[in-house]
């Protein structure tokens, strides 16, 4: 599962972990909260591209710090409680992401020895050969999210994050005093979407990560720290994060689907002319 299709949905999840915490008032301890948002990061990571699974823990943990005590939706980054939730989150990651390698892997062996078919290299064949097992795996590399954006777009976007967000934390701190945090929460968000339409997903996931930790240092009370005092700045902070990336992939898919609609088209009219 790309990472485009899962991120979003594993970041609802914890969304949904923290507003369930906030409504039960303390029934529901920190302990079960972090169990929460362990379950989340494993089972997903272990459905998900391996890299998924870095932003999925880090998600995981801002939820844990602001959902696991009331004053709920408080971010408390330093104390046992994080430094624990992120060695908990950490190693749940890993360990969904390592079991999913192992899986698919075992999956496919099962699959051609099933086929009647060696997954090493078969005496006798050609050494331009393919085995079908490649060619489907070929297939599938080539229609992977990322195969419509190309290097030199990918390395545009992230050059397009690392000089527009800067300059906007400028532009929107010298006017702070008459702009609130939802004004710079839609000025970010729409950057974010400029750097998918020109590099891609992943370009803007790191531009999400990035606008975010921006709007916690320089338009969150206490300013100048990773600490919210602010129930809403910390509850409106996630949603930016969830929002952005949902967008970015709705994005991206869509431009990869015009893409691949495109090639689809040179295609036939190849085979029309061919005929």
């Amino acid at each position: 599962m790309p990472a485009p299709y899962v991120l979003p949905a594993g970041f609802a999840m914890f969304l949904a972990v923290g507003t369930v915490a906030a409504a039960l008032h303390g029934r529901l301890t920190a302990t079960g909260v972090l169990i929460a948002c362990a379950l989340v990061t494993f089972a997903v990571s272990f459905a998900a591209e391996p890299v998924a699974s870095v932003l999925l823990a880090g998600i995981g943990w801002l939820t844990v710090t602001g959902f696991s005590r009331p004053p709920y939706a408080q971010l408390r980054p330093t104390g046992p409680t994080a430094v624990h939730a992120a060695v908990v989150l950490g190693l749940s990651a890993l360990a969904g992401a390592g079991l999913g390698l192992v899986f698919r892997w075992y999956s496919r062996r099962l699959t051609l020895v099933s086929m009647g078919r060696n997954p090493g290299p078969r005496r006798g064949a050609s050494p331009g050969a393919a085995a079908p097992g490649a060619a489907a795996s070929g297939a599938a590399a080539s229609a992977a999210p990322g195969a419509a954006i190309g290097v030199r777009r990918q390395l545009a976007g992230v050059l397009l994050a690392a000089v527009l967000l800067p300059l906007l934390t400028v532009v929107l701190a010298a006017g702070r005093a008459h702009l609130n945090l939802a004004d710079f929460v839609l000025v970010y968000l729409v950057a974010v979407v400029a750097i998918t339409v020109i590099g891609g997903f992943w370009p803007a996931v790191l531009a999400a990560v990035a606008a975010s930790l921006l709007l916690n240092w320089y338009f969150t009370a206490p300013i100048h720290t990773f600490t919210i005092a602010q129930p809403r700045e910390l509850l409106a902070l996630l949603l930016f994060v969830t929002v952005a990336v949902a967008v970015s992939s709705v994005v991206h898919l869509a431009a990869r689907r015009a893409l691949q609609a495109a090639r689809a088209r040179e295609e036939a009219a190849s085979l029309l002319e061919l005929a």
